[in-house]
């Protein structure tokens, strides 16, 4: 059985985020963020990935599954033993590869354009969250 508490707790942060954060994603899909708003932005994908992979490692536990530091292994794990698709899949490893980047760099090496295709991905992020608990936290 997975550890639902600590899932029901990452899930309720990761939406806490998303909500604390929703006029922001707003103004961002509208006109080009400035510096500090890519900043912001990228703390806000930064925190949602480190949430949902404390999730998917609960699960993968839960399992028996053996669960690596290595962050890619963790996702293939998951879409592995069908804890999340393909798509989702794709789209957490695009959140996971910006996250790598973000924290190995400085803040004013930001790209928008390489950040703005990973906006729309965030409301996705809570839909995985959702059906992760119903199916598995019910």
């Amino acid at each position: 059985m997975p550890d639902c508490e600590l899932i029901r707790y990452q899930a309720k942060l990761i939406k806490h985020e998303l909500s604390d954060v929703d006029s922001l994603l707003s103004r961002v899909l509208q006109s080009e963020p400035d510096s500090i708003e890519m900043r912001a932005m990228a703390a806000v994908f930064q925190s949602v990935y480190n949430g949902v992979e404390i999730i998917l490692i609960a699960l993968l536990n839960s399992r028996g599954a053996e669960t690596s530091s290595w962050h890619r292994r963790i996702l293939r794990d998951s879409r592995d033993q069908e804890v999340i698709t393909e798509s989702e899949f794709d789209m957490l490893d695009q959140l996971m590869r910006f996250r790598h980047k973000f924290r190995h760099s400085y803040g004013f090496t930001l790209n928008w354009q390489m950040m703005k295709p990973l906006v729309p991905f965030l409301p996705l992020v809570e839909k995985i969250i959702d059906r992760i608990l119903q199916s598995h936290c019910p």
